[in-house]
């Protein structure tokens, strides 16, 4: 008789003596999905691909692959179980649990850059020089600038590399 085969129902009784006959399983392959769970209000697509990764097994740690997804002015601050970040969290290239027998998509999370507006008052004069912004939220309350013989129209944006601000429009006034 042979130490590892497997008995069936219909495999015939060889042994001749009392024996045990013990209990043997293959091990279930699972597979993790990475989405690049894009933020709604995110104005931008999010960038890159991930391969999905097969061959997992229940109760066993394993190592995450480096993040290649991008988001223009948002930062990737780890995976989750849930598209929410209310599951599970995993660190980028951390250590994961295959806490449950059946596949698993890990979601990226992301958090939206804050940066930093100068007014450029363009001539006139301005209360405030600079504010705060968090991208893809809205720029919230901004200064009022004034300037002898103007009507302020509004903020534009320069986009001189160099020196990139934000300036008041101005129409001239009718006297």
């Amino acid at each position: 008789y042979e130490a590892y085969s497997l008995y069936t129902e219909d495999t015939k009784v060889e042994i001749a003596s009392d024996h045990a006959l013990y209990a043997s399983y293959s091990a279930n392959k699972y597979t993790v999905t990475h989405d690049p769970n894009r933020p709604e209000n995110a104005t931008y697509d999010v960038v890159g691909t991930m391969r999905d990764r097969t061959g997992f097994v229940f109760g066993n740690y394993y190592s995450l692959l480096a993040n290649t997804y991008t988001l223009k002015g948002w930062t990737f601050t780890g995976w989750n179980t849930s598209p929410d970040g209310t599951g599970t969290s995993y660190t980028d290239k951390g250590w994961f649990l295959v806490e449950q027998p059946n596949d698993v998509t890990l979601y990226a999370q992301w958090e939206p850059n804050t940066y930093n507006v100068t007014f450029n008052p363009n001539g006139g004069t301005v209360g405030t020089n600079n504010k705060d912004v968090t991208m893809d939220s809205p720029y919230g309350d901004l200064p009022t600038p004034t300037r002898d013989g103007y009507t302020f129209a509004g903020w534009a944006f320069s986009n001189n590399l160099a020196n990139p601000l934000t300036s008041a429009y101005w129409y001239q006034s009718s006297n």
